[in-house]
């Protein structure tokens, strides 16, 4: 498989910019955010952060909460 570096730097920021945001590091997210990084589709429509959002709010984390949000991901129901 081929990833033209483009495509590379590409992926590497949606993994750096996922794992700042799953580790809490809301200055690195705003940092990536602010250089065009998302979370791209694949997270999203794979419910990884939906399964993170609703491990935060069983445990009341509301900085982690607040991380995604500051991500970029709308939070409407996360109970599920």
């Amino acid at each position: 498989m081929y990833v033209s570096s483009n495509g590379a730097v590409a992926l590497l920021q949606t993994i750096f910019f996922r794992q700042a945001a799953r580790r809490g590091h809301s200055n690195i997210v705003e940092t990536l955010r602010e250089a065009g990084a998302d979370l791209g589709g694949a997270d999203i429509e794979n419910s990884f952060i939906t399964h993170e959002i609703v491990k935060a709010t069983g445990r009341g984390d509301v900085k982690a909460v607040d991380i995604w949000r500051l991500a970029g991901y709308i939070i409407d129901h996360p109970e599920g």
